[in-house]
Order: structure tokens, then C-alpha cells, then sequence
């Protein structure tokens, strides 16, 4: 909320524990600052909507692609609607915990491939990094656009893309 009504950048921590009527000690016995609170903050969002249509050990396939894609395009446009659009280091802050929680599960899918197929000529942690700024790219590009095309139909459009990372593994 407050991130919408001021910007980030405009925030303090005594707004934070008005807001959330806590008194400052209890907010520093569990984050450092405003941006380590942001940062949990973000993770932990992108994280629980992950869950709501994967297990954390699901393995790859078209469909678990297709959902965490799906995932990554609501989250992504709840951001860029719901926030300040000139607020960049917000905007960064968010974008770097969705991108590492992205390589996570990209990591996780490329080394069980790798594992399955034998050892692949690019390491699992350089095409996880490359697959995640590629997809968080392409749902930033689609979010920005005046009129967006219905999520579903984007995530049909990039699927095959992406899926061809996955084949040389």
C-alpha cells in the first residue's frame, strides 16, 4: 500500500511500523532496512504464487513450464499496475528476487535433465541465468505494451522458444 501511494523511494521505516503498528525495534529484530524487507517482501510473493500452481519439487514439463509462465505474467503485471512506474529501484529490487527465484527453478529442471541425459556441453547454472532473464525480460516487454495481448496467448507464443532451451540438454 504504501508502495502505491508514495513510491519507494519516499519511504521510511517509521512508515512502515506506523502502517503496520509495530514499534521500529521489532521491525529491526527482523530486517535490516526498508529495501531487506522489499526484497523478503517480493520473494516471498513470487514465491507463494509459484506454490499455488507448483510443488516445490515438480519436475520440468510442458505443463509446469506453461504454469509457472502464466505465474510469472500475473505477477509481473500486478507489479507494473499497482506501482509507481517511475519508482525504478523498487522496480529493480522486485525484478532481482523474481529473477533469482526464476533460476532456481531453472537450475533445478536443467540438472535433473542434465542427470537424465548425461552431461551437457553448457553448465546447468549459465542456462538457468540466460532462461530467466530471457522469460522475466519477455514478460516485462509484454506488460509495457499500450494494449497487451491476453496473457494466455503471449505464454503460446514464447512457449515454444523456450522450450528450445531445453532441448539441447
Amino acid at each position: 500500500e504504501l508502495v502505491a501511494e508514495k513510491g519507494f523511494q519516499a519511504i521510511t521505516v517509521q512508515d512502515i511500523t506506523h502502517r503496520a503498528r509495530i514499534n521500529r525495534a521489532t521491525f529491526y529484530a527482523h530486517f535490516v532496512d526498508k529495501f531487506d524487507l522489499l526484497e523478503y517482501n517480493m520473494r516471498e510473493m513470487f514465491r507463494e504464487a509459484v506454490r499455488q500452481k507448483l510443488a516445490d519439487d515438480a519436475p520440468f514439463s510442458l505443463e509446469n513450464l506453461q504454469n509457472l509462465l502464466l505465474v510469472l505474467g500475473q505477477v509481473v503485471s500486478q507489479l507494473h499496475h499497482h506501482c509507481i512506474p517511475s519508482d525504478k529501484q523498487f522496480e529493480n529490487l522486485a525484478e532481482n528476487q523474481i529473477k533469482t527465484q526464476l533460476y532456481e527453478i531453472f537450475t533445478r529442471w536443467f540438472r535433473v535433465s542434465q542427470e537424465n541425459q548425461g552431461a551437457a556441453a553448457v553448465p546447468a547454472d549459465l542456462w538457468a541465468m540466460m532462461t530467466s532473464w530471457a522469460v522475466y525480460g519477455a514478460m516485462r516487454q509484454w506488460v509495457q505494451k499500450e494494449q497487451p495481448e491476453p496473457l494466455p496467448v503471449f505464454v503460446q507464443k514464447v512457449l515454444p522458444i523456450i522450450l528450445g532451451n531445453f532441448q539441447p540438454l
